[in-house]
């Protein structure tokens, strides 16, 4: 309102009045709007099913798919530009979950950490991060894992943070990074640097340890 507008003097609320203030002041001090459903799953049947890779300019990241036979090319299928979202400076360790089919990632957002999901449309905030990572894999059971060459400790070895979200699929998705996210009920190092990339199986290397989660790295 224009300040000529409003009287000099105000009135007491009436009961129904005082309420409506309180429900508006409890929603601008709530957690984050809850926007689950927001992110679609990943389009195979626009995109197509072949390796898909991300790139950063600085100002946007690119989803791109391989032309298969053109001898590495790669057609943008669209960007996630950072000016859409307050204070976000980078996106990666992206992955498909195996449970709901959408596109899972880490990225800074005014100097922290979260785990986010995304779409061409949208973006929606899941968790928060211990780190910054630059790999994302998922095991068949929908459990998202996130590794660091750069979050690492060097000392008489290497020993780099990697960090895991179960059931990642489960989680709500929040608009803005405010209020309370959930954090990586599992987080740690291993020892060695897992590269730029990784995968996530599940062996028996007949060592006598049964069958285990084992994390891949792969360097470049």
């Amino acid at each position: 309102l224009d300040p000529v507008d409003m009287p000099c003097t105000m009135a007491p609320l009436a009961s129904s009045q005082r309420a409506a203030w309180l429900l508006l002041a409890a929603l601008l001090t709530a957690s984050p709007v809850t926007v689950a459903g927001v992110v679609q799953p990943f389009d195979c049947a626009t995109y197509g099913s072949t390796a898909i890779q991300i790139t950063n300019d600085g100002a946007a990241v690119s989803v791109k798919a391989l032309v298969l036979g053109s001898g590495g090319e790669y057609d943008t299928l669209f960007q996630v530009k950072f000016s859409d979202y307050p204070g976000m400076a980078g996106l990666n360790a992206v992955a498909i979950s195996p449970i709901d089919s959408k596109a899972y990632c880490n990225v800074l957002v005014d100097g922290n950490s979260y785990i986010a999901r995304f779409d061409e449309n949208g973006l929606e905030y899941v968790a928060t991060a211990s780190a910054t990572f630059n790999a994302g894999a998922f095991d068949l059971d929908g459990n998202f894992y996130v590794s660091s060459s750069t979050s690492c400790i060097v000392s008489t070895r290497v020993r780099c943070k990697v960090a895991s979200y179960t059931n990642v699929h489960l989680f709500a998705g929040y608009s803005t990074t405010a209020g309370d996210l959930p954090t990586s009920p599992s987080s740690g190092f291993v020892p060695a640097n897992p590269g730029s990339d990784i995968n996530i199986v599940k062996r028996d290397l007949n060592d006598g340890k049964g069958t285990l989660t084992w994390l891949v790295g792969i360097d470049s």
